[in-house]
């Protein structure tokens, strides 16, 4: 129902936070600079993982 939409979207969320807070320390400890490496994965990861939220939302919805 409505209330896993929303709560689907809270964790995507939550998701993207998590992994735009721990990329830069990661890629600093590895010897990266954090800036170059932080904006294009952290995009790319919270993207694929909205993407799957919200094509099982949607099968959901729709009863595939």
């Amino acid at each position: 129902g409505l209330g896993d939409v929303y709560k689907r979207q809270v964790f995507v969320v939550m998701f993207a936070k998590v992994v735009g807070s721990t990329l830069p320390i990661v890629a600093e400890k590895i010897g990266v600079d954090p800036a170059v490496m932080a904006s294009p994965l952290i995009s790319t990861i919270t993207d694929a993982v909205s993407l799957l939220i919200y094509f099982t939302i949607a099968k959901t919805l729709l009863h595939f």
